[in-house]
């Protein structure tokens, strides 16, 4: 039966419990940027090839996802920390990988310099230094694809000050660390265009070609889409939506919305959309 199988686009979508449909997310979905920034990325082959070899444990998880559970509660509510919580435990839980260093720290004469998320040896004896990051950047109107351009709600929080700090954590060396094979950057999340320019998107520049992306609107803007709901953020990895009735949009600070139908007792996402403070890039409001 396929869902035995890890098969589909998204097979994620078909796994019940939110908690490991998340990290099946976590470590299958396409990541935002496969190359630029004089890093090397993790592909979205690899992370296709992880899940497959994964979706057994997935599996026996939906029959007693308590593990994943904990390791949510223990991650508190922002999703990057979720997001490298569950990079984490699949490293440490698949038989692919053995974790050298997680959260390793550098120190120089008494002051922390930097951190590392992830050194792993993979079956083949390779060592591997991983940065990985999860992102919801907006492009800035008229973008041609610099890096730049693409922005948080915070604006301050760009693909490129992004791209500079894995470029420092991954350089970071301890004397006491295994040597490193391979250093490479994984960024996760999405890519949400300007509403009026979806027809004709500019991705920025290294973006992997099927990196999940929407559009975004300004909050007086949030009509132009019609049947638009707030989708909660244990909602914004994945697509598939735990609850019947439509929320409040979140026009306030910002948020994930979707535009959906409801039809016998099943929501479907139809597109996906951020949600912008009205003067939003010209101003931090997030």
């Amino acid at each position: 039966m396929d869902s035995l199988r890890c098969v589909g686009p998204e097979p994620w979508n078909r796994l019940k419990h939110p908690g490991v449909r998340q990290l099946a997310w976590a470590i299958g979905s396409c990541p935002l940027v496969e190359r630029g920034g004089g890093l090397e990325w993790v592909a979205a082959a690899e992370c296709r090839e992880w899940l497959e070899r994964f979706w057994g444990e997935l599996l026996v998880l939906e029959a007693d996802p308590r593990p994943v559970e904990r390791v949510l509660a223990g991650a508190g509510p922002l999703l990057g920390k979720r997001f490298e919580a569950l990079i984490g435990w699949y490293f440490e839980r698949s038989a692919d990988w053995r974790v050298l260093v997680a959260n390793g720290v550098v120190e120089r004469d008494g002051r922390t310099v930097g951190e590392v998320d992830f050194i792993v040896e993979a079956g083949s004896g390779e060592v591997m230094h991983v940065e990985v990051a999860c992102k919801f950047y907006l492009g800035v109107p008229g973008s041609r694809g610099a890096w730049g351009d693409w922005r948080g709600l915070r604006v301050e929080d760009s693909l490129e000050r992004k791209g500079a700090k894995f470029a420092e954590q991954l350089a970071l060396r301890r004397a006491d660390w295994p040597q490193v094979d391979r250093r490479v950057a994984m960024m996760k999340g999405w890519l949400f265009y300007p509403w009026r320019e979806v027809a004709r998107p500019r991705p920025p520049r290294g973006a992997a070609a099927g990196a999940p992306s929407g559009w975004w609107a300004h909050a007086a803007e949030a009509d132009v889409v019609p049947g638009l709901w707030a989708v909660p953020r244990a909602d914004w990895l994945t697509q598939v939506h735990e609850t019947a009735e439509e929320g409040p949009l979140p026009l306030l600070r910002g948020g994930v919305v979707a535009q959906t139908v409801f039809d016998a007792g099943v929501r479907t996402e139809l597109s996906r959309g951020m949600i912008a403070p009205d003067g939003w890039p010209g101003r931090d409001l997030a």
